[in-house]
């Protein structure tokens, strides 16, 4: 039994028998097709977590002065992608590595690292856009952050809270002659304002600017180093399991680092042939 179940040099890593024994048990319980079941271990969110083969999100910190990839986190497809940071921070701290800039995707901006930043700490990342349909959108209307007031095209004001929605009076509302251009609804206009409203105007005004749009191409680097790892450890997990995976994630960005270190050694010694 144990010859059947022997890691393969060239083809892919077996399943585990006890997987396999596990899954043969819950379609018994399930009454399913051999088919059916391997559809599911693909498909199904609930045969993929009985079985303990969830997808996981890779998630490698890359250090865009060198290249190297700093730390790496896991998480679950069924938990969002910014809870990974409480790891990466971990790994980062062993190191004794501050941040100065961070360069991310919209799924992290409500990550701790993003939530808890220090004033030093620069965070370059898009915005999430504001729909624009055929009526106004809410960056038509002007916020007053010394007055904490929300202030309408036609010049009504209300008050606001960060993270709360704010509901203009219906009798305002029918009264207003921009009605037909900003709502349909009868008891009145809402408008939403996110916990960060404030950062992420500051940041959609950012991503506007000739500047701001090349500090944001900066994070291309971080993107070639995904394509490497993800070369490097093929699409297919080669282990199942939220504490084996980033195992195979850590030894993957060993063999990028690795790459990167070669050729640091390689462009010193053409310096020196130059020279």
């Amino acid at each position: 039994m144990a010859s059947l179940y022997r890691p393969a040099e060239r083809e892919r890593p077996p399943v585990a028998p006890a997987m396999l024994a596990l899954a043969l048990i819950v379609e018994a319980y399930t009454g399913v097709s051999d088919d059916e079941v391997i559809e599911a271990t693909v498909m199904d969110r609930r045969w993929q977590l009985v079985l303990d083969c969830l997808d996981c999100e890779h998630a490698p910190f890359g250090d865009l002065d060198t290249g190297l990839i700093r730390a790496v986190g896991i998480t679950p497809a069924n938990t969002p992608e910014a809870s990974v940071t409480e790891a990466i921070s971990a790994d980062l701290e062993r190191q004794q590595v501050t941040l100065k800039e961070l360069h991310i995707d919209r799924a992290y901006l409500s990550s701790h690292l993003v939530r808890e930043r220090s004033k030093e700490l620069e965070v370059y990342c898009k915005a999430w856009p504001v729909r624009e349909g055929k009526r106004f959108h809410k960056q038509m209307f002007t916020l007053d952050w010394d007055r904490q007031i929300i202030r309408y095209p036609a010049e009504q004001e209300m008050p606001f809270a960060p993270g709360g929605v704010v509901h203009f009076p219906k009798d305002v509302c029918a009264q207003c002659p921009l009605k037909a251009q900003c709502t349909t609804s009868a008891k009145g206009r809402s408008v939403s304002i996110h916990p960060d409203e404030a950062w992420l105007i500051e940041l959609r005004a950012r991503q506007q600017t000739p500047q701001g749009r090349a500090q944001l191409r900066e994070r291309v680097a971080v993107e070639h180093s995904l394509a490497h790892v993800g070369r490097w450890q093929g699409r297919r997990a080669r282990y199942c399991g939220v504490r084996k995976k980033p195992f195979d994630l850590r030894r993957c960005a060993v063999v990028h680092n690795l790459h990167v270190l070669a050729r640091f050694q390689q462009k010193a010694a053409e310096v020196q042939e130059a020279a």
